[in-house]
């Protein structure tokens, strides 16, 4: 097995499952029934994203794959097929199999899901007509074979499973942190959606949406189903003129508390159809309010509402360096209200273009002060909200974003701010706009950054930059592309998912494609891509964040751009790298999240699919013939923890869905 990485970050105040729930405690005690509930589907979601990694990337130790199954040195794994495929939904009670010992030939050894394989990895080279063999694959993708031909012992904690395969590894801890946070992040949604529902705070679609879950859930009676959603219209209308007797919430809320005990008997007691049940389903589908015209927190309220977080990563919720206390004050699924510090910074200490004035998230402003005491308090900012990315804020009331640097290790980095993106953004942003001034992006400016300069040199944990807000016009929304994989709701609302698929390919696939050609690989992924909706249908996209764009000169210089002077890993002219950036964000998570999400409400793959390659093929670039063929890249984001530098990129390669178009 290999050593565990030695650069990763030290990992503080990391709290386990059990650890969490002794914390927690003490800090919030009416949460715990709830985290209680919440914490077998948060292992089966993290789970779910582990073994999709066994099924895709190239990890350290990794001897064989098949189709549902892996072997390691000494180790093989089976688990259900469809658990590992990626943006899958995790039944509570996922488990994978293992045995502490190389499998034996048996015969069901050449087996994958089409039929019989030669040797090497997944299906092999070659493919065999043996007798019945049509039989056999159809039984072995019904993953009947999982618990028929698997002995071993059961694994259904993602942490146990890495402690046994790469023992050592600082990523079990990082593991168990990510399953304890989002079951956490679960409970405080569900306890915020009892308190708007009892206030009566609900707009009547969620109200409806609500009890179409409640229904489904617990399969009520129809006309059980129809009195419920009669009842919650009637006390929303009711709440809202203020008019709504005591007793009449009272029975409001013992009818709601039927339908989720009826759920949950329905499903053995467990809390889940899938991951949630009753109420929990429904705030875990997310009835926060969309961000419009004017609303100017209701950006940072839809991002809020996304408990689970990143869709394949499984440190998808690791707050390496926080402790329980930190994640309830600070992390956006618990909907807080923060300030920042203002410190002010001697002028021959700082380092950009924003005013010497360091803006400090306040949990890394606690552990800075002593140790740079030349920093001098200048009191605190207005309240702002967090966004999905905890360090990334947005003024209450309306302003502009602001990202801090916070040595929190989330997902699969410490969240500072490089010298490199003090220097980038500003320059950047322009360019940006410049490139896309014809095209239906909005790019948010990154209108002021700064460093601080310890021994001349700025200093990464030291540093900030402000950004734009969207600006959008009367009667549209804007959410993160991210939403509609984490909110069936949202998914369920589209009006039409090959209108919405044919729409995003005019204002998302096909204009991204467009600025690859003319320089620029956006790293278009579900967290700094939004979509701004009139009537539900995708007009534009906004997009914020340049860190991860890739920049050639020679494509800038031919498209009649000048190319600026860009410090990092930004600028190259490696056709194979600018494809891989803008593939990976675009098609191979994004695109693949929606259509997963459309295909979970009915909609066609294939159909949606197709649409996308239309969408490119129309842009008659010199890349669509890569981009509809090649293999799709997808970020390896467990083999990237498991390596030596965990910063640097390794990809997964994946069959190409364009392909057949």
């Amino acid at each position: 097995m290999p050593p565990p990485p030695p650069n990763s970050p030290v990992i503080r105040h990391t709290a386990d499952a059990a650890q969490t729930r002794e914390e927690l405690a003490k800090l919030r005690p009416e949460l715990v029934e709830r985290y209680d509930a919440a914490l077998p589907g948060a292992r089966a979601a993290v789970l779910s994203r582990l073994l999709g990694a066994f099924a895709r990337e190239p990890l350290p130790g990794l001897r064989d794959r098949r189709t549902g199954e892996v072997s390691f040195p000494g180790v093989t794994m089976r688990f259900p097929r469809r658990a590992a495929v990626a943006f899958a939904r995790a039944d509570d009670g996922l488990t994978a199999t293992v045995r502490a010992e190389t499998a034996p030939e048996d015969e069901w050894a050449g087996l994958t899901a089409t039929g019989w394989a030669g040797p090497g990895l997944p299906g092999g080279p070659e493919t065999a007509t043996e007798p019945g063999a049509e039989w056999a694959a159809s039984w072995h993708d019904s993953d009947a074979w999982v618990g028929e031909l698997s002995p071993g012992a059961f694994v259904s904690d993602p942490g146990t499973l890495v402690r046994i395969l790469w023992p050592g590894s600082d990523l079990a801890a990082e593991v168990d942190n990510s399953v304890a946070n989002m079951a956490l992040a679960r409970a405080s949604h569900l306890a915020r959606a009892e308190q708007l529902a009892r206030a009566g705070q609900l707009p009547r679609d969620d109200q409806r949406a609500r009890a179409e879950q409640l229904a489904r859930a617990a399969q009520l009676p129809r006309d059980e189903q129809r009195a419920l959603q009669e009842e919650l219209a009637r006390a929303e209308q009711l709440a809202r003129a203020g008019q709504l007797p005591r007793d009449e919430q009272r029975a409001l809320d013992e009818q709601l508390a039927r339908a989720a005990q009826l759920a949950r008997a329905e499903h053995g007691g467990r809390a889940g159809l899938g991951e949630w049940a009753g109420l929990g389903e429904w705030a875990r589908l997310g009835a926060w309010p969309l961000s419009t015209a004017g609303d100017p927190d209701g950006l940072a309220i839809a991002e809020q509402s996304i408990t689970d977080g990143h869709p394949l990563h499984p440190c998808c919720r690791t707050r390496g360096g926080m402790s329980v206390a930190d994640v309830l004050a600070y992390a956006p699924e618990h909907s807080p209200a923060i300030r920042l510090r203002r410190l002010r910074v001697p002028a021959e200490r700082w380092h950009g273009t924003a005013e010497p004035v360091l803006l400090a998230h306040p949990w890394q402003a606690a552990r800075i002060r002593e140790r740079y005491p030349w920093l001098v308090d200048d009191g605190e900012t207005a309240a702002v909200l967090p966004l999905m990315s905890l360090r990334t804020v947005a003024l209450q009331g309306g302003g502009p974003h602001v990202k801090t640097a916070v040595d929190v290790q989330m997902t699969s980095a410490v969240r500072t701010v490089s010298p490199a993106a003090v220097e980038n953004g500003p320059v950047l942003s322009r360019l940006l706009k410049a490139v896309t001034k014809d095209l239906p992006i909005d790019v948010l400016e990154e209108t002021a950054a700064g460093a601080v300069l310890v021994d001349g040199v700025p200093q990464r944990h030291l540093a900030h930059l402000v950004r734009e807000a969207p600006r959008l016009a009367e009667g549209e929304t804007i959410v993160p592309l991210a939403l509609y994989g984490a909110n069936d709701s949202l998914v369920g609302a589209v009006p039409d998912p090959y209108e919405m698929m044919g729409l995003l390919g005019a204002v998302l696939f096909a204009p991204l494609v467009r600025v690859l050609e003319r320089g620029i690989a956006l790293e278009a992924h579900g967290q700094n891509t939004l979509v701004v909706l009139r009537d539900q249908r995708p007009v534009r996209i906004v997009y914020r964040d340049l860190g991860g764009v890739r920049v050639s000169a020679r494509r800038l210089e031919r498209a009649g751009f000048e190319a600026p002077r860009l410090l990092g890993d930004l600028p190259t002219d490696d056709p194979q790298v600018l494809r891989t950036k803008l593939a990976a964000a675009a098609l191979g998570t994004v695109a693949a999240e929606i259509i997963a999400a459309l295909s979970r409400h009915g909609a066609d793959t294939q159909r949606l699919w197709a649409i996308v390659a239309a969408a490119l093929r129309e842009t008659g670039t010199s890349d669509v013939r890569h981009l509809l063929r090649d293999p799709l890249p997808v970020k390896a984001t467990t083999a990237m923890r498991l390596a030596a530098d965990p910063l640097d990129d390794i990809w997964a390669y994946l069959d190409n869905p364009l392909a057949a178009q």
